[in-house]
Parts: structure tokens; C-alpha cells; sequence
């Protein structure tokens, strides 16, 4: 009799420790390390980091090579002149992060955010970044040729000088963003969106799909180069050059139509 009991005993402290941690399971937290130190010159190539939160980290010349960063949670954090070819920053928080001089050539950055970043120079050769936000972004003579920006809102961007060639734009929004001399060459503009976009010496030279694109309110200049048949009205601080070839020219400033 009291070793049948004590084996009844036993089954149901089984199961309740079964049952207990199969309800720990269930409810339990993903844990998400946290690294918002500093580390100059970091190596972390092929290190998989995602789900980090790294806010406010400084990781200047951090070698990024190869990593997985997916996920990850970096506002206001510093990557300044990363070496991150083909690093993986799918669906991270990047806002108002700086990327200034970096190199992420092949990256992934499908539905990134973005917004408010700083990525002046930064090298985006061939990279993905369809659906990414890099609403209010400063990416000042950065490097686009070849990559991927499908579906990518750019709105209010700042592209002074990059070179967006052979890249694709499909549906992309640059809406109120400044492209002025911006070199867009041989670019895929099919339903891009250029809304009260600033187009000054923008270069559209053998763009396709440029027929599709809303241009509505957006203006350029008299350097802008557009598709043969396409025209802009000239925004209101367009300059051009009057004075005698040889000479330093006068500026004369264009009203827009």
C-alpha cells in the first residue's frame, strides 16, 4: 500500500514539473543581450548579433564583414567608416544612427528603418534595401550603383552627389527629397515617386521607366538631363551660367514656372 502511494506521488511530481516548464515555455522572454558601450576598430566579421540592443553604442571603423545583424535595435548609435560587406541589417532600428563613410556593398537592409540617419559617403554598392525607410536621411555623395531600393521611402533624403546609377527604383518614394546633382544613370524609375522632389543637375541619362514616375511638383534646372520628350519646371534657386566661355561666369537666378 505505501509503495503504490509513493509511486502515485511520484507521477504527479513528474507532471507538474512537466507541465511547469512546458508553461516556462510558453511565456518565456526572448533574451536580447545589450551592448551600448564603445569599441573602436571591433572585429565582429561573421558574428551573429541579432536582436542586440545597441542604442547610443560607439563602434567607429567596426568591421561588420559577413555579420547578422538581424533585428537589431541601434538608434543613435555610431558606425562611422564600418567595414560591413554583405552584413545583414534586415528589419533593424537604425534611426539617427551614423553610418558616415561606410562600407555595406551587397548588405541586406530589406525593411530597415532608417529614418533620420547619417550615411554621407557610405558605399551601397549592390546592396538590398527594398522597403527600407530612410525618411529624412542624410546620404550626401553616397554610393548607390547597382543596388536594390524597390519599395524604399526616401522621403524629405538628402542625395547631394550620389551616385544612384543602374540601380532600382521600382515604386521607390523620394518625395520632397534633394537629388540635386545626383547621378541616377541607366536607373530603373518605373513608378518611382519624385513628388516636390529637388532634380537641380540631376543626371536621368538612359533612365527607363521614367514615363511612369511622379514627377508632380517636383522641378530641376538647366543642367538637369532628362529623357528625351521629359521636362521640368526650373526650381526657384536654379542658376545658370551666362557670362563668355573662358570666363568666370555671372549667376542669374531662374524663377520657376
Amino acid at each position: 500500500m505505501l509503495f503504490r502511494f509513493r509511486l502515485l506521488l511520484c507521477v504527479i511530481t513528474t507532471t507538474m514539473v512537466i507541465a511547469h516548464q512546458a508553461n516556462a515555455q510558453a511565456t518565456r522572454v526572448t533574451w536580447s543581450p545589450s551592448y551600448g558601450g564603445s569599441c573602436a576598430e571591433c572585429d565582429l566579421t561573421g558574428r551573429n548579433m541579432s536582436g542586440w540592443s545597441m542604442n547610443g553604442a560607439n563602434y567607429p571603423g567596426v568591421t561588420l564583414e559577413g555579420a547578422t545583424l538581424r533585428f537589431v535595435t541601434a538608434e543613435k548609435a555610431v558606425f562611422e567608416d564600418a567595414r560591413g560587406a554583405g552584413v545583414d541589417l534586415r528589419d533593424a532600428n537604425l534611426q539617427q544612427t551614423r553610418f558616415t563613410g561606410a562600407i555595406l556593398t551587397g548588405a541586406f537592409l530589406q525593411n530597415t528603418n532608417a529614418s533620420g540617419g547619417f550615411f554621407n559617403r557610405t558605399d551601397f554598392s549592390n546592396a538590398k534595401l527594398m522597403d527600407a525607410r530612410f525618411i529624412g536621411a542624410t546620404l550626401n555623395y553616397a554610393t548607390f550603383d547597382g543596388a536594390d531600393m524597390s519599395r524604399a521611402d526616401f522621403s524629405g533624403a538628402s542625395f547631394n552627389g550620389s551616385n544612384i546609377s543602374g540601380a532600382i527604383l521600382g515604386g521607390a518614394i523620394f518625395d520632397g527629397a534633394n537629388l540635386t546633382g545626383a547621378n541616377l544613370r541607366d536607373a530603373n524609375l518605373a513608378a518611382t515617386s519624385f513628388r516636390d522632389a529637388k532634380l537641380t543637375e540631376t543626371d536621368f541619362t538612359g533612365a527607363i521607366g521614367f514615363e511612369t514616375a511622379d514627377l508632380t511638383g517636383a522641378c530641376g534646372s538647366l543642367g538637369t538631363k532628362l529623357p528625351l520628350g521629359m521636362n521640368l519646371p526650373l526650381c526657384a534657386d536654379a542658376f545658370v551660367a551666362v557670362g563668355p566661355l573662358g570666363s568666370l561666369p555671372e549667376r542669374q537666378i531662374l524663377q520657376r514656372d
